[in-house]
């Protein structure tokens, strides 16, 4: 399996972007080793210090108890009050004259085995003044740290602790009855929360205060959904990230087919903070795996009580505030912006075609006229991906692809809006996941996912249980299906049985003493917030008043199969299988243990099963928060090295935190130029809630990465690999645009858009390191300049060209120049210089001042230039290329080569117009190329003047101005001859024809010799290429047939003419093969490959002897 390592200088780079930075190599297969003697070589994989499944101590609950009278004035007490016997309760007076009016209280911890289920993950304590004493304030103070471990999901950050009237036992429906949660200081430190609570007489009806977690603390928000702001923060330029893919290899088949790879970012991790959903993906920290959503935000009812709104109450309820949307696509994911009039476009243009429909019968039950909303993108080649269509063509299963919540539309105007708030809410989808894909030739791909259910208790109304979406997962994809149409396709037929299969399965996030989902021994599922949960036969919900998002899974397999036809029966064959191996690892500082991806192991499961040496993964520890207001430093895991199949190993050295408390109070955040980015949390200390105070969260970049071979015994140890990098000025942090769901006052200097300048150096001598030196564009221009207002004004000069490049937004992570050295930096070799271009507005947004724009970005001039003689001593040689690029869609018109810029006479155009199918979306067909040895916009004079051009017909078109059905180019004509005014004469190069299922079927070239290929079996869905057979009607007419494997359509046996042939046989992962010619003294030769960790990976060659 080939893996790759990036640091990522530029983490994503959209279509029509200027070049991104140069890929870094996966770590090359190492050559066969012989030790001394010739022989080969054994060696062992390199040893990781992987620190497995950190444990934790078994809870110490309280005994139930009570103390009377702990008398408040004892001089017997500490910092927290007077303890409460031998009960872990401190209880002092509370602030203010309520306070003083108390002189005494008694204190009793209930006993756990008579609460009800959801009150036992924490304490339920009672305290009481003296009978006839008045109502007063105490300060209780509760030790948890003997149970904090006791239930998963970080329960110690979000513990808190609640006011119960005793009537909520029996009627908590009742208007006085509620729990209400108090405004707790939580020491995570010590384990100790502390709040006021007012207290009455013994004689009085009571109350309790229970120590309970509610959805968000300081190490996260469980309210979040997943998806964090790091999506879209990360992916600035020169960031400094590490990225590393493994991808996982799919049987072919005709039409869409499904990419599936486990990607990690150490950027992800670095986003993690206080208001992001924290609990690791299903793949593990850093890890993810998506084929595509769609997701809509809606903010806290209580948060949006203003401008008319109906509701009067805080609640933890979500509401509508607009019609947003996020997509992530393709390894692309941004902001998705509506205008009325331009409709629906990615903000990073791409030319794709984006619609939200309605009518799925999905779950969304919406408002009028919006039930059932799903959305259909269409990309530039006809491709229609859905997300949320849940009742796909030809099926009677529901894939089950949209999660939803319930939305109170509490504003006039908004979905499913009424005149009470209670009334107010419907089901409205919060994630709409990719369930269904059509290419423009009817070939078809399915996804079917998993709900997670749970419920909360609605309008903080503990029996209004209502049920809502907390999570999916994916389950299988399907494809080698068809639909198609008389109408569209040319032909009727339908195919909703799948040749492949990827099947993902999943497991507990727990590994030892798990229970069941139903009864879980909850300490033991680590990252799973189970106090959160309410049981789906529970007909209330106490303390659960907001809806929380969070899985109970992990992606444990994956398996890819193929309808084998071969077997007789037909059935299912497995092809090749990943397992993932997971662990809760402990971080430096124990505030974390979150699931980590620990081993992936690849077998193969055609002809045998063949396991392949495991890739294993070692964790640092590193802290995100920089050590001030809570007293923790919220460490999360980082891949420290990685050890691949073969026993090689990757090393990644990261950088040490640059923040101290002493240094963020100096800090402003419109000027912070550290590694380091606010937040804005309320609080702790304030028990209005309304004070903010900004936490410090650590950013970090790679330093270094070193790739080892295999630690070889008794020969010659390759040497390693380092890369250095350099990190040139400071970095910069971009102002949050207002999407109009955040508070104004959260809002911050947080988008990290890292360095302007890396300088990367490669090799182990550093007397022989290759160096480049890359400038970045970084988005600047036009940020916010202070708290108060302003913009900043941002250039980016470069070394060639006189160009005024702003430092525009939507130029995040292009590259401005890169300079090649010779080693050192006195010593340039080459340079390369691109001015970037971004089209006019494709559709925008205003909120609060803040603009949002969809734009199409590339580069329009490219300057490059090489050093002439020695170290440049004779000066530079300095060619440009400029492209003159349409506004509407993207494409380029025209290109203009100047070559030497110095000299004039050497300039070349090609120019492009295009055919295009826009009902389709099929704007990216080429009509005619045409190439002149002349200044774009000269038109020539002579034939002399042309050297080539070339237009496509498409689809079998009579004319070349026929619009493209499907895309496919059918005849290819060159210029034969051209004279100004006297037209022009046509050649046929090539003639192509096609399948219904866009697989070729007849290939002609220029002098009339077509070959034919035949698909056995016919069916679309069955075969892709294997097996087949080729015809040519040239002289010498031959003939080749090639018979396939059904696994992995990889040909098995190929004749040939005249007379050779070859073989291959596959047993798991390992292919054997051989081949012979036409003639009986041709050699037979065998290969057959081998992976160890004991060896480098080997390929051996036996040829035998002529055969007489």
């Amino acid at each position: 399996m080939t893996t790759a390592l990036l640091v990522s200088l530029v983490p994503g780079v959209p279509a029509f972007a200027a070049p991104a930075a140069p890929e870094r190599k996966p770590v090359a297969p190492p050559a066969e080793k012989l030790d001394d003697d010739g022989g080969p070589v054994s060696g062992r994989a390199w040893q990781q210090d992987r620190v497995k499944d950190a444990p934790v101590p078994a809870p110490a609950w309280p005994r139930a108890g009570a103390v009377k009278r702990v008398e408040l004035a004892a001089s017997v007490r500490t910092a927290r009050g007077v303890k409460a016997g031998d009960l872990p309760v401190w209880v002092d007076r509370g602030d203010g004259a309520a306070g003083q009016r108390l002189s005494s209280l008694d204190v009793e911890v209930v006993d756990r085995g008579t609460l009800p289920a959801g009150w036992r993950d924490g304490l339920v304590l009672k305290a009481t003044a003296p009978r006839g004493a008045p109502i007063g304030r105490a300060k209780l103070s509760v030790d948890y740290s003997g149970f904090r471990y006791a239930a998963g999901g970080q329960w110690a950050s979000r513990a808190r602790l609640w006011q119960v009237p005793a009537c909520a036992v029996s009627t908590p429906d009742r208007p006085g009855c509620r729990s209400v949660p108090l405004r707790t200081d939580n020491n995570l430190a010590d384990g100790v929360a502390s709040a006021e609570v007012s207290v009455g007489s013994a004689t009085g009806p009571g109350s309790f205060v229970v120590l309970a977690a509610g959805a968000s603390g300081p190490d996260g928000d469980f309210a979040a959904t997943g998806l964090a702001p790091s999506s879209s923060w990360s992916a600035g330029t020169g960031s400094g990230d590490f990225s590393w893919n493994y991808p996982l290899r799919i049987p072919p088949a005709s039409g869409p087919a499904p990419s599936v790879s486990l990607a990690y970012s150490s950027s992800a991790v670095d986003g993690r903070s206080e208001v992001t959903n924290n609990q690791p993906s299903w793949v593990g920290e850093g890890f993810d795996y998506s084929p595509g959503f769609i997701e809509r935000r809606y903010v806290p009812c209580a948060e949006d009580m203003n401008n008319g709104a109906n509701n009067t109450e805080d609640s933890g309820d979500q509401c509508w505030r607009s019609d947003n949307a996020t997509m992530s696509l393709n390894g692309r994911g941004g902001e998705l912006v509506f205008q009325t009039g331009k409709g629906w476009h990615s903000r990073g243009e791409d030319g794709s075609k984006i619609e939200k429909l309605t009518g799925a019968g999905n779950g969304d039950t919406g408002g009028s006229g919006d039930t059932g909303e799903y959305w259909k993108v269409t990309t530039t080649d006809g491709t229609q991906y859905f997300f949320g269509l849940h009742s796909l063509p030809g099926h009677t299963a529901k894939t089950n692809s949209t999660l939803t919540v319930p939305v109170f539309g509490n504003h006039s105007g908004e979905p499913c809006h009424a005149s009470a708030f209670t009334s107010s809410d419907c089901a409205q989808a919060w994630r709409w996941n990719l369930d269904y894909v059509v290419d423009v030739r009817g070939n078809t791909m399915s996804l079917w996912y998993e709900k997670e259910t749970n419920k909360y208790a609605r309008n903080d109304t503990d029996s209004d249980d209502v049920s809502y979406d907390r999570a999916g997962v994916l389950k299988r994809i399907d494809y080698g299906t068809y639909d198609r149409t008389l109408a569209t396709h040319g032909v009727t037929e339908r195919s909703v049985t799948p040749y492949a299969q990827v099947v993902f399965d999943t497991g507990f996030r727990c590994f030892t003493n798990c229970g069941t989902e139903s009864a879980p021994v909850t300490a033991n599922w680590k990252d799973t917030p189970w106090d959160q949960e309410c049981k789906a036969s529970a007909t209330s919900c106490p303390q659960q008043y907001q809806p929380t998002f969070w899985t109970t899974k992990r992606l444990s397999k994956v398996t890819t199969r193929v309808w084998d036809t071969t077997k007789t029966p037909a059935a299912w064959q497995d092809v090749e299988s990943w397992t993932l191996g997971h662990t809760f690892n402990a971080t430096a500082d124990s505030t974390h243990t979150g699931l980590w991806l620990d081993r992936i192991d690849h077998a193969g499961l055609v002809g045998g099963t063949l396991n392949l040496p495991p890739v294993t993964f070692e964790a640092v520890s590193k802290a995100n928060r920089v050590l001030t207001e809570h007293g923790t430093t919220d460490n999360w895991l980082r891949i420290a090295s990685i050890v691949t199949e073969t026993g090689a190993r990757i090393k990644v050295d990261y950088s040490e935190p640059e923040c101290t408390e002493a240094i963020v109070e100096t800090l402003q955040p419109h000027t912070n130029t550290r590694r380091c980015y606010p937040v804005k949390v309320p609080d702790p200390n304030d028990p209005t809630g309304e004070t903010l105070v900004t936490e410090w969260w650590h950013k970090y970049r790679v330093e270094h990465v070193a790739e080892d071979d295999v630690q070889l015994a008794g020969g010659h140890q390759a040497d390693s690999k380092h890369t250095w990098y350099e990190y040139v000025g400071t970095p910069a942090w971009h102002y949050a645009d207002d999407d109009g769901l955040s508070k104004p006052d959260r809002k911050t200097w947080a988008q990290w858009r890292g360095y302007a300048q890396v300088k990367t150096r490669v090799g182990n001598d550093p007397a022989v390191r290759t160096l480049a030196v890359t400038t970045f564009m970084r988005g600047m221009h036009g940020d916010r300049s202070s708290p108060s207002g302003g913009t900043r004004t941002v250039t980016v000069p470069a070394s060639l060209g006189s160009e005024t490049v702003y430092d525009e937004d939507q130029f995040a992570g292009q590259i401005r120049e890169q300079v090649v050295y010779n080693g050192v930096d006195t010593k340039p070799v080459s340079k390369t210089v691109n001015v970037p271009w971004r089209s006019a507005a494709t559709a925008g947004r205003t909120i609060n001042g803040d603009t949002v724009e969809a734009r199409f970005v590339n580069t329009v001039t490219t300057y490059s230039a090489t050093a002439l003689g020695v170290d440049g001593s004779r000066g530079w040689r300095v060619s440009r290329g400029t492209k003159n690029i349409d506004q509407t869609y993207g494409t380029v018109s025209w290109s203009q080569d100047d070559g030497d810029v110095a000299a004039t006479g050497d300039e070349k155009c090609v120019s492009y117009s295009y055919n295009r199918n826009t009902a389709k979306n099929l704007t990216q067909t080429v009509k005619q190329t045409t190439t002149t040895a002349l200044p774009c916009g000269t038109a020539p004079s002579s034939v002399d003047d042309v050297i080539s051009d070339a237009r496509n017909y498409y689809d079998g078109a009579a004319s070349v101005n026929d619009a493209p059905v499907f895309g496919d180019v059918s005849k290819t004509e060159q210029l034969k001859n051209w004279a100004s005014g006297t037209g022009t004469e046509w050649q046929m190069v090539s003639q192509a024809t096609y399948d219904f299922a866009g697989r070729p079927k007849t290939s002609t070239d220029i002098k009339g010799n077509v070959t034919t290929t035949d698909y056995t079996p016919r069916s679309a869905a069955r075969s892709r290429r294997w097996p087949r057979r080729t015809r040519s009607t040239g002289r010498p007419m031959w003939r080749s047939i090639r018979t396939g494997a059904p696994p992995r359509r990889r040909p098995t046996r190929t004749t040939g003419s005249p007379g050779s042939r070859s073989t291959t046989r596959w047993a798991g992962c390992r292919r054997c093969g051989s081949s012979a010619g036409p003639r009986p003294t041709t050699r037979p030769r065998r290969r057959c490959g081998t992976r160890t960790r004991s060896r480098p990976p080997v390929t051996r060659t036996r040829s035998s002897r002529p055969r007489r």
